[in-house]
C-alpha cells in the first residue's frame, strides 16, 4: 500500500455537464475544482508526494475517479489501473491499484482448435480498449494480455467496464479477433476457437482477361467475421490492395470457407467470390469479373426523381427488386453495376459484399471517356436509358450530375 506520487486522477460527472452548459465562462466554474492549481485539463489533478489529491467546490452529486497508469491519457495503451465512485464532500476516498469499486470486468476462457476441440497452449490472448472518436471513427490499444496454459486456459486481471475486443494469435493458426462490444461490470467467459492458417495467392482479371490493378480486397470467415489480411509477417490490414498486375498474396487466412469481396480503386463494387481453404494448399485462385473496370474515366453521378420532380422514395426494400444501375461501353460491354434499395427509409447498398447504409441515393461511377449507355431498372417502374457522351480527359474528373426521372 505504498503511495503513488505524481499520478493523474481524472474526475467525471457533474463537471462535464457544467462545462457543456456554461461554455461562455467555463474557467470560472471549473478553475477552482483542483487543489493544488495546475496546468492540467480542468477535470484532472495530480497526487502529491504522499499520494493525496483534492477536487474542491464541486456541485453536489456523484463522481467517478479514475487513475490511469500512463501519463499520456490520449495514447492508445493508456490503461485504467484504479477506479472508484465518490460523492461531493467525501473526504476519505482511497484508490488502490487493481480496485475498481465493483465496476470491473474480468475475462477468462479457453483457446481451442475449432474442428478438433483440442486445447491450444501458448496462445497470446490480448484485450483491446476501444476509444471512440468523432465521425464514427475509433482507435484501440492493448490493455492486457496473457498466454494460454498447457490446457488452453487464460485469465485476465480486472479492467474497467468499457468497450473492448479480444485478439488471439499463435503460430500455425489464423489470428482470431472478436467483435467490438460494450462490457458491463461482471465476469465474462470468452472461449476462442482457432483454425489453421492458410496462404491464398489471388489474381483478378476483367471480362477481357486484363489484370485489375489497385482494387481492394476484403475477406470474411465462414461465420461472416472480418479477417485481417497479413501481407507480410509484420503487416496486416483489411481491406488490402491488389498490385499493379492485379495480384495479391494473403497470409494468415482461416482454413475454412472464406468470402473474398472486391471494390475498384474508384469505389465500385466488383462482387464477392467464395473459396474453400480447408485443405493445406497451396491455394492459387483467379477471379474473372463479368465487367470491365474503369479507373481513369469520366465521373458521373446519378440522382433519381419521381414524376413530380421530388427525390424518389417508393422503392422496394427487397434487394432483388431494388434499383439496378448498369452501364455499358460503346461495344456493349458491362463497365459498372450497383443495386440500391431502402431499409426503414434509409438508402442501402452492398459494400465489400456487406449491406451498408448510404448517406443519400446518389450513385457515383467512372465511365469510359469514349462514352457509355446507362440502364436503370426498378420493380414497379419503367426501364430508363441514358446516353453519356464522350469527354476530354482533362475534364474527366469534373462531376457530371444526371437526373433520372422514374415513371410508373
Amino acid at each position: 500500500d505504498q503511495p503513488i506520487p505524481g499520478a493523474e486522477i481524472v474526475l467525471d460527472g457533474e463537471t462535464n455537464e457544467i462545462f457543456q452548459n456554461n461554455s461562455s465562462h467555463p474557467e470560472s466554474l471549473l478553475g477552482s475544482f483542483q487543489d493544488p492549481p495546475s496546468k492540467l485539463p480542468l477535470n484532472r489533478a495530480k497526487t502529491d508526494d504522499a499520494g493525496r489529491f483534492h477536487f474542491r467546490h464541486l456541485p453536489q452529486g456523484e463522481y467517478r475517479l479514475t487513475y490511469f497508469s500512463k501519463t499520456d491519457l490520449w495514447s492508445s495503451d493508456a490503461a485504467v489501473s484504479a477506479l472508484t465512485m465518490a460523492n461531493s464532500g467525501q473526504m476519505d476516498v482511497v484508490m488502490k491499484v487493481g480496485d475498481f469499486d465493483g465496476l470491473e470486468v474480468r475475462f477468462s476462457g479457453r483457446v481451442y482448435h475449432r474442428y478438433t476441440g483440442d486445447a491450444i497452449p501458448h496462445a497470446d490472448v490480448s484485450i483491446n480498449l476501444v476509444q471512440r472518436m468523432g465521425a464514427g471513427g475509433w482507435s484501440a490499444g492493448r490493455v492486457a494480455n496473457e498466454i494460454s496454459s498447457d490446457t488452453g486456459e487464460y485469465s485476465m486481471p480486472a479492467l474497467e467496464a468499457a468497450e473492448y475486443y479480444l485478439t488471439c494469435k499463435v503460430n500455425g493458426f489464423s489470428k482470431r479477433t472478436t467483435e467490438l462490444k460494450n462490457f458491463e461490470p461482471g465476469a465474462y467467459s470468452v472461449d476462442l476457437d482457432l483454425v489453421p492458417e492458410r496462404k491464398l495467392e489471388l489474381l483478378v482479371l476483367d471480362v477481357k482477361g486484363n489484370p485489375v490493378p489497385k482494387a481492394s480486397v476484403k475477406v470474411r470467415d465462414q461465420a461472416g467475421g472480418n479477417v485481417l489480411i497479413a501481407l507480410s509477417p509484420n503487416s496486416s490490414r483489411s481491406p488490402a490492395p491488389l498490385d499493379d498486375k492485379g495480384r495479391i498474396t494473403m497470409f494468415g487466412l482461416p482454413g475454412e470457407l472464406v468470402s473474398v469481396s472486391l471494390i475498384s480503386q474508384k469505389g465500385a463494387n466488383l462482387g464477392t467470390k467464395q473459396f474453400d481453404l480447408t485443405l493445406p494448399g497451396p491455394h492459387k485462385q483467379e477471379i474473372r469479373l463479368d465487367q470491365l473496370v474503369t479507373n481513369d474515366g469520366q465521373r458521373v453521378v446519378l440522382n433519381f426523381l419521381d414524376d413530380t420532380g421530388a427525390e424518389v422514395s417508393d422503392i422496394s426494400d427487397d434487394p432483388n427488386s431494388a434499383l439496378l444501375i448498369q452501364a455499358f461501353d460503346l461495344q456493349n460491354v458491362l463497365v459498372f453495376q450497383e443495386k440500391i434499395w431502402r431499409v426503414d427509409d434509409v438508402w442501402t447498398t452492398h459494400h465489400f459484399g456487406e449491406i451498408t447504409p448510404k448517406s443519400n441515393q446518389d450513385v457515383h461511377m467512372y465511365l469510359p471517356l469514349s462514352g457509355a449507355r446507362i440502364v436503370v431498372t426498378a420493380d414497379g417502374y419503367q426501364s430508363k436509358e441514358l446516353q453519356v457522351h464522350a469527354r476530354a480527359k482533362e475534364n474527366a474528373n469534373t462531376r457530371q450530375k444526371l437526373n433520372v426521372v422514374l415513371e410508373r
